[in-house]
C-alpha cells in the first residue's frame, strides 16, 4: 500500500520536485484525488506530531481546551483530527485543494489510525454515554468539531476579526512564496530574467504581507499562530519574518524545532497578536 503510495507522489516530473513548484504553482491542480490520496497516507504520523508542536508553540493559558483554532492549508485533515483528539472545542480548517477537503469531510477509517491514535476503550465511551443520558457531567466539555471551506489564503482569511484564539499550520506557509509567470498574465516559456527575479520578489512579499495581515484581523488580540513551513532557501526565511515586521500590531520569529524525537529538525514561524486586549471590529 506504502508503495502505492509513494509511486503516486512520484508522478510529477523529475525537475520539479517540491509540491508548491508542480502543477504551475496550483495546489488545487496537483493535489488531484490520487496525490491526495497518497499523501494521506504517508502522513499520518508526521502531520499528527507537527501539530502537536505547533500547539505547543501556542503557549494558550487557563482553559485551553476551550480554544477555537484557525487551521491554515489543512490540507485532507490529519492536523484537524490531532486537534479533535486533543479535545479543542472548535477549529476551522482553510485550504485551496477541492480534493484534500473532501477528504477531510470524509475522516480515516479507524482500521488506518495509528497505534497512539486508538479509540478509548468501549466500556469508558459506554460509561460517558450513560452519564450524559442520566444527566450528569452536565459541564463536560464536547468533543471538537472542526469545519472546512475553500480558499486561497495567500489572497486573505475570510473570518470576522477576533474569531480564532490560535492558528495553527502544518507543511502549508511556503505556499505563500510561490511565483509563476501565469500568475503575471504570461505565457509560460523561455528563461528568468532579472525582470521576472525582481516582480517575483515584489509578489512574495505581498503575498507575505496580506496573509499576515488577514491572520491578525482574524486572532483574538494576545492570541498565537504556529506555521510549520519547508522554505526553499534562506532568504526565504528572512522573508517571513520581514512581513511580519510590515505588519503593525503583529510580532514573531522562525523557530527550529525537533518534532519527532529524532534528530529530524523544522522550521515554524510563531507570531503573536501584540496589542490591547480590544478587537478592532474596522479592521479589514
Amino acid at each position: 500500500c506504502r508503495a502505492r503510495a509513494a509511486a503516486a507522489m512520484s508522478r510529477a516530473p523529475r525537475e520539479a520536485v517540491r509540491p508548491e513548484e508542480r502543477a504551475g504553482g496550483d495546489a488545487d491542480k496537483y493535489y488531484d484525488r490520487e496525490v491526495t490520496e497518497a499523501y494521506t497516507e504517508l502522513n499520518v504520523r508526521t502531520q499528527s506530531e507537527l501539530t502537536t508542536r505547533c500547539l505547543d508553540m501556542l503557549c494558550l493559558e487557563g482553559e485551553a481546551r476551550d480554544a477555537v483554532l484557525l487551521d491554515v492549508g489543512c490540507g485532507s485533515g490529519l492536523s484537524g483530527e490531532t486537534l479533535t483528539r486533543q479535545g479543542y472545542r472548535a477549529w476551522v480548517g482553510i485550504d485551496a485543494s477541492a480534493a484534500m477537503l473532501e477528504r477531510a469531510t470524509r475522516g480515516r477509517s479507524a482500521s488506518k489510525r495509528t497505534a497512539d491514535e486508538k479509540e478509548p476503550p468501549a466500556d469508558d465511551a459506554r460509561e460517558r454515554e450513560d452519564a450524559r443520558a442520566k444527566g450528569k457531567n452536565k459541564n463536560e466539555t464536547p468533543p471538537a468539531r472542526g469545519a472546512v471551506l475553500r480558499g486561497d489564503f495567500s489572497q486573505g482569511l475570510p473570518f470576522r476579526a477576533g474569531a480564532f484564539d490560535g492558528c495553527v499550520s502544518v507543511s502549508a506557509a511556503q505556499w505563500l512564496c510561490v511565483w509563476t509567470r501565469g500568475k503575471r498574465g504570461r505565457k509560460g516559456g523561455g528563461d528568468e530574467n532579472d525582470d521576472d527575479v525582481h516582480f517575483a520578489s515584489a509578489a512574495v512579499r505581498e503575498n507575505l504581507s496580506r496573509f499576515f495581515a488577514a491572520l491578525r484581523v482574524a486572532l483574538r488580540p494576545g492570541a498565537c499562530a504556529a506555521l510549520q513551513v519547508y522554505p526553499r532557501t534562506v532568504r526565504e526565511t528572512a522573508a517571513f519574518e520581514e512581513a511580519l515586521a510590515r505588519v503593525e500590531r503583529m510580532r514573531g520569529t522562525a523557530v527550529v524545532a525537533f518534532p519527532h524525537g529524532n534528530a529530524s529538525k523544522k522550521l515554524f514561524v510563531c507570531a503573536r497578536r501584540d496589542d490591547d486586549d480590544v478587537v478592532d471590529d474596522d479592521d479589514d
